[in-house]
């Protein structure tokens, strides 16, 4: 079994990644934590460590929120995550 993950990044700084939205396997798992995916994440997108993601938790920043499917909001990063899911990160804006 792979799973199949997508991250999409909404009103992201101008970070220089290679897309706005990743989708990357892991063969021979059914499921994975949000901390997963992060370092995965990582992996492919080092440049995000210190603007978007905390390498040393592995969580997002407290400037961003993560929700998967547009669903949920996660809240740290034990949220699991299965085949076909997404992990929508989007940035914690104040207005007024």
């Amino acid at each position: 079994m792979t799973l199949s993950v997508t991250v999409e990044f909404h009103g992201v700084p101008a970070i220089p990644i290679k897309s706005k939205k990743l989708i990357f396997s892991c063969e021979q798992i059914k499921k994975a934590t949000v901390e997963e995916v992060i370092k995965k994440l990582l992996i492919i997108e080092p440049q995000l460590d210190g603007k978007v993601i905390d390498s040393d938790k592995n969580l997002l920043l407290s400037s961003y929120l993560g929700n998967i499917n547009g669903d949920k909001f996660i809240d740290g990063n034990l949220d699991e995550m299965k085949d076909g899911d997404s992990l929508i990160v989007i940035p914690r804006m104040a207005g007024g």
